[in-house]
This record gives C-alpha cells, sequence and structure tokens, in this order.
C-alpha cells in the first residue's frame, strides 16, 4: 500500500494485543506480562497507527476484523472498550462482517463480553487447547474445564451463535486415549469452529529453551487421523490443515490470508499484506510505542515471493488451490511448469488434481512442507 492509497480499499483488519496474564511455554507470539501503564500506552500507540490510516487511505472498508493476542481480554475493561470505540471512528466496518474476539476462559464473563456484543464482535476465539489435566499443566494453562464450561455457558447467555474452540494435540503426555475425551467434551459443548494444532516447539519458546523435543511422527500422524475422522464423523468439516467448521462457520478472516487477500494487521508485530506490499510492524513494544506508524514500502515483493506466498498458503485449504485463479493472478501456467513434479507426487498419493484445482491428499497434509518443497518457484 502507497501513500496514496484508494479510498475505497477493503481489506481485513488484525488487531494484535501483546498482553497476557501468564505466558504459555509453548506460544510463539508476541507477547509480554500486562502492567496497567503498558496497556495505556498501548491504547495510545495503537489509536495513532489507526489515525494514520484513517487519513493515508479514506474510507478503509474492513471485509472482517480479528483481535487477537497475547490474550485480548487481559485488557481492562476501559482499555477495550476505547480501543473497539476507536476501530470504529477510523475504519468503515459494514453491518455483518464476521468479528472475532479470542479470550482466555476464566476471562469470559458478561462483563467482559458485553462491551464485544455491543461493538458488534459476532464471533470469540477460546483458547482450551485440552480437556485433560496433565495436558494443561504440560502446556502451562491456568483453567479447569470447569472454567470451560462456565465461558461456554456465558458465551451461549450473551448471545454468540458463532464460537470457537482451539486444541492442541501430541503432546508429550497426550494419547489416543485423551484426545478422544477431549474431543467428545469438545463436540458435546457443539462449538461452531475447532482449531486443531501439533504442538510445535517454537524458536524462543520456553519449550525450545528446556529442549522439550517435537512430537514423535507416528504419534502425531495416528492423532490427526483419528481427529479429522472423529470430527468429520461429528459434522464438522476439514476446510484448512488444521480448521475444521460446521457448514457456513468457516473462519472468513483466516481465509483472507489463506487466499492472499489484503490484510492489514495493527499492533507491535502485527503483519500486513496489501496490494501487492508485505510489510510488519517492529516485533517489540518499546520500538512500537516510539514509533506506531507501519514503515509501508514503495514498492510490491518480487513477483515470485508473491507467487510462493500464495502456493503455501493455498495448498493449506482442503479445496486447495484454483488453478485458473491462480494462472490469471501470476500469468504462468503451473501444472504445465510443475508437471514433472505433480504427477510425480499424485504417483505418491501426496497431490490430486482436478480440472479445476490442485490439492493435497490427507497424506499429504502431514508432509506439506516436502510438497512446497518441490513446487515452490
Amino acid at each position: 500500500m502507497s501513500q496514496q492509497t484508494s479510498p475505497q480499499l477493503s481489506t481485513a483488519l488484525y488487531i494484535h494485543i501483546p498482553f497476557c496474564n501468564s505466558i504459555c511455554p509453548y506460544c510463539a507470539f508476541y507477547k509480554l506480562p500486562w502492567t496497567r501503564e503498558g496497556e495505556v500506552k498501548f491504547l495510545d500507540a495503537i489509536t495513532k497507527e489507526c489515525a494514520y490510516y484513517k487519513n493515508t487511505a479514506q474510507g478503509l472498508t474492513a471485509t472482517s476484523i480479528f483481535i487477537g493476542g497475547g490474550t485480548p481480554s487481559a485488557l481492562s475493561q476501559d482499555i477495550m472498550n476505547a480501543l473497539l470505540d476507536t476501530l470504529h471512528k477510523s475504519f468503515i466496518i459494514p453491518e455483518g462482517i464476521e468479528k472475532t474476539c479470542e479470550m482466555n476462559p476464566e476471562t469470559i464473563t458478561q462483563s467482559t463480553l458485553a462491551p464485544l456484543k455491543e461493538f458488534g464482535v459476532n464471533r470469540i476465539s477460546m483458547g482450551v487447547q485440552s480437556f485433560n489435566q496433565t495436558e494443561l499443566t504440560y502446556l502451562g494453562r491456568t483453567h479447569s474445564n470447569q472454567i470451560v464450561f462456565n465461558a461456554v455457558s456465558e458465551i451461549i447467555t450473551a448471545g454468540f451463535s458463532n464460537w470457537n474452540l482451539d486444541l492442541i494435540f501430541a503432546t508429550a503426555p497426550s494419547t489416543l486415549t485423551s484426545l478422544e475425551t477431549t474431543l467428545n467434551t469438545a463436540i458435546t459443548l457443539n462449538p461452531t469452529h475447532i482449531s486443531a494444532y501439533s504442538l510445535s516447539i517454537e524458536s524462543g519458546t520456553a519449550f525450545e529453551k528446556r529442549n522439550i523435543p517435537w512430537p514423535e511422527d507416528d504419534a502425531d500422524k495416528a492423532q490427526y487421523d483419528y481427529l479429522i475422522s472423529k470430527l468429520d464423523s461429528a459434522g464438522y468439516l476439514q476446510y484448512e490443515v488444521s480448521n475444521f467448521a460446521k457448514p457456513g462457520f468457516e473462519c472468513q478472516h483466516n481465509m483472507t490470508y489463506w487466499k492472499l487477500e489484503n490484510y492489514i494487521g495493527l499492533g507491535p508485530s502485527a503483519v500486513s499484506y496489501c496490494n501487492g506490499l508485505h510489510y510488519q510492524n517492529p516485533r517489540d513494544l518499546t520500538q512500537y510505542l516510539a514509533n506506531p506508524t507501519p514503515p509501508i514500502p514503495q514498492s510490491p515483493e518480487p513477483l515470485i515471493d508473491q507467487i510462493n506466498d500464495a502456493l503455501t498458503s493455498q495448498l493449506r485449504l482442503r479445496n486447495g488451490l484454483n488453478i485458473k485463479e491462480f494462472n490469471t493472478r501470476f500469468n504462468l501456467n503451473l501444472c504445465d511448469e510443475r508437471h514433472k513434479e505433480i504427477t510425480q507426487m499424485q504417483t505418491e498419493n501426496l497431490l490430486e488434481q482436478s480440472p479445476t484445482h490442485l490439492k493435497t491428499t490427507l497424506k499429504g497434509q502431514l508432509v506439506l512442507d516436502s510438497i512446497l518443497e518441490r513446487l515452490i518457484y
């Protein structure tokens, strides 16, 4: 996005709240412990960032909004209210678009949900991770199952009909039996969406510093296969590698990322991709506070990088990559240019090709990184 952005720009908006009440040892997102002083300064900085976009992209219209983190619900109520008010004043926010807020179970009450509801948030994403206490302790989570049950009741009472549960599988303590219990409990709670991720040991996390090993491949695959089958039988359609939804409840905001459409990130560490421009805010609150207006580049990222970004994101989707749209967008012929590689991976039962789409098989989803290494330009 240049300084002369079209006044009709439509884009998804992501707001990164960098505060948590406790730091989970597996989490690689930018976060730091909550302080009153920190959140007040953060509000001032993100208000300036919103004003920057309002002034340089007048008429910027949100296609979806996702308030993530960190833990958004760690903010004090007055700070959250002021943030929501700033968003309303800075951007055109059409009625009915998807607006998501991440929350931890122990922070979900009528008092924390009410301002979100008033703002128009219509989707809650709750970090549960597991319904097994041993696994919760291992992951550094501070809630109990009962707290989750209470939170679900609060969500329903507040009138939210669209909500997600985040789960993590293939942790050291987890087994197929414990995963079955977690999934049975999750399904009984009847969320509209479930995100389920295999544990990964990310750089800079406490798990990495403690030399926690990655999950064993066999255990990872067995649990992933079981999870897909279990959720499918319960009516949750897998539409992306790690995401399952009841029909019509796919996360529209995340689809923006996977389709490589416009999105703007606000707050420290937030990433943006807009009109072919890819940029990121400082992954440091102090640096962000000093200069919250984003360093927008003046020329798009190289076409080869855009092609590879699109391959990487769209092959995560269960329906895969739309061949015609991909070729038209980048003026190439993917299936001709990668004919040998695609044919070989079809033989290996890693890829499937139809007249309209190229997609991974269930087997291919487990080795997506290696598939991409053979396809990228």
